[in-house]
């Protein structure tokens, strides 16, 4: 058992305190909320960073939309606060629960509402970090003529803890929705399900949430009685007097096809606790194995792709979670059981056949990329403390 080094710094001067010692001691430097995510080899002299302390609001602004907070604060805990006051700062992961904003921030993780909300780039609008040099820097605000030059919070936002550590930022907020609904309805095949997913994008129906899931996923969808078929989650929100009419389209296109379930929640507590339970579901399966696949592809040829996946599968006599973010063609692949990762290579060769993209994996060389990213590097992290970074394009 590793002797685990953890840094628990209560404000900035220590938190640069702890890089420096660091960068003198020749060690690497981790956030605290990679030890459960990720299977990585530490050590006794990685230096893993707590930033719970960081966890204070420091200002909402209700007239602008905008909201000024410490990085540290458990991101989760942070949404629940801002919809007490009626904001709404829409991106949600798997993860939420269990890290802080800025390891969401920095390491981009996939919004469950990234088709209809966007991604973190539009809601930074400013933000503070400690370099892995030991500089503290103060980039953009509230305003956007507070913004110019190079776009380093840009550069800084799924970085991946390669450059630095986000200790505060300044959001754009939203209205919190007048009205929410979640549907959920089974299907014979996850083909179909796809394919009718599909056409309601082409109908201009954007649901906030869209995740299509095989069989084996109804596992992590809990306290509902589903049978063992694919199924559609959809959450429709928005305004009152829209609403009715997106739930009669996504109703009238989706009702051909399904099997023997359908289901509405339009209590929102219930809301709540149904994402609850599904991104606490979630976030087990992927702790429980962290050999899994997530991949990207074009809409229209994910039906056929991920068929072709599921029948792959079958071979190594496993199940597998398979789940796909409808609205932006996004997905990931997960074994139930810690398995041998020979099925990851099919699974990829099978994604690369569609023209998709595993997630993650290093696809091509280039030397111009190359050349930029040891130069950030070079700038921002010298001593090179980074446990995650180094990695050649």
């Amino acid at each position: 058992m590793v002797n685990i080094n953890i840094m628990s710094p209560v404000d900035i001067r220590e938190l640069q305190s702890t890089i420096r010692k660091a960068i003198t001691n020749k060690q690497k430097i981790l956030l605290k909320e990679n030890l459960e995510l990720q299977s990585l080899p530490i050590d006794a002299k990685t230096v893993i960073l707590d930033l719970s302390s960081f966890d204070k609001i420091i200002e909402l602004d209700k007239e602008n939309f905008t909201v000024t907070v410490e990085g540290g604060i458990n991101f989760l805990e942070f949404q629940i606060m801002l919809a007490q006051k009626g904001f709404f700062f829409p991106l949600d992961t798997y993860a939420s629960a269990k890290t802080s904003l800025s390891y969401n921030v920095l390491h981009g993780l996939p919004s469950y509402t990234l088709g209809e909300y966007g991604n973190y780039r539009e809601y930074v609008l400013g933000l503070e970090a400690v370099l892995f040099n030991g500089d503290h820097i103060k980039i953009g605000g509230k305003n956007i003529k507070n913004v110019s030059g190079l776009d380093i919070i840009g550069l800084l936002i799924g970085s991946k803890e390669t450059l630095g550590i986000i200790t505060k930022l300044t959001l754009r907020l939203l209205p919190f929705p007048e009205e929410k609904r979640v549907l959920l309805f089974n299907f014979k095949e996850l083909k179909t399900a796809l394919h009718v997913t599909n056409q309601l994008i082409n109908k201009g129906i954007n649901p906030a949430k869209l995740h299509i899931l095989n069989a084996s996923g109804n596992s992590i969808i809990k306290n509902i009685n589903l049978s063992k078929s694919p199924v559609v989650i959809a959450e429709i929100d928005g305004f009152k007097a829209s609403l009715p009419r997106q739930l009669d389209v996504f109703k009238e296109i989706i009702s051909g096809h399904i099997s023997n379930f359908s289901l509405e929640i339009t209590d929102n507590n219930e809301i709540t606790n149904f994402w609850n339970n599904f991104r606490e579901a979630q976030y087990q399966a992927l702790i429980n194995v962290q050999n899994t696949v997530s991949f990207s592809c074009i809409i229209s040829e994910i039906p056929e792709m991920v068929a072709e996946i599921e029948k792959e599968l079958v071979k190594f006599e496993q199940e597998f979670i398979i789940q796909v973010n409808g609205i932006v063609g996004t997905g990931m692949v997960i074994p139930l059981k810690k398995v041998d990762n020979e099925w990851i290579s099919q699974v990829a060769k099978l994604i690369e056949k569609y023209d998709g993209k595993v997630l993650g994996k290093k696809s091509f060389v280039n030397q111009g990329l190359n050349t930029i990213h040891k130069k950030l590097i070079d700038a921002f992290d010298p001593a090179r403390i980074s446990f995650l970074g180094g990695e050649e394009f």
